[in-house]
């Protein structure tokens, strides 16, 4: 009878912690966003501004930046101009953590994972940028994770993103 009952009792655990573990993986992956939106002009904020000094006084004027990204079902493709002023795009899926949606506003936190084109490097496996490709150097795709969060009035709203090196803010129009 004991036997039983510790088998019982085991069986019971292993199913529960199995359900535990999706559970938290699936609030972990976020659900699919199912807005379309574009996002316009950005405002970009490099963490190197922080530490030098020099590059900031020289190229304030920089962080206004040409971008246009656009949203659908839970799949973004992001087109911008780089620090370096090269063109770049970024095409990846869109999900949300948290969702708060009321009559006339919205706001979401969430991730952007994908690919990333348009950054020129020697060398992929020691990633250095460059401010001009030359015969050494070539573009290369380069995995992006970025973390938002946007804010909409009606149609009309603001978003603020992180991704490794910078933060940007940018205008939201939600269809």
């Amino acid at each position: 009878m004991r036997n039983n009952t510790i088998r019982l009792l085991l069986i019971l655990f292993a199913f529960y912690s199995q359900n535990a573990i999706a559970f938290e993986m699936k609030q972990l992956l976020g659900k699919s966003s199912q807005d379309t939106k574009i996002l316009l002009g950005s405002l970009f904020y490099h963490s190197r501004d922080l530490v030098d000094k020099e590059y900031r006084e020289d190229h304030k004027w920089d962080n206004f930046r040409t971008a246009i990204g656009f949203t659908h079902k839970g799949w973004v493709a992001y087109y911008f101009y780089t620090t370096h002023r090269q063109h770049s795009f970024t095409l990846g899926i869109e999900r949300n953590w948290y969702d708060n949606v009321k009559e006339k506003t919205q706001s979401h936190i969430g991730y952007r994972a994908g690919i990333l084109y348009g950054y020129c490097s020697r060398d992929i496996s020691q990633f250095q940028v460059f401010e001009e490709c030359d015969e050494n150097s070539k573009y290369h795709f380069t995995p992006m994770a970025q973390v938002f969060y946007n804010w909409t009035y009606k149609h009309i709203g603001f978003e603020i993103a992180t991704a490794f090196l910078m933060t940007n803010a940018s205008i939201v129009y939600r269809f």
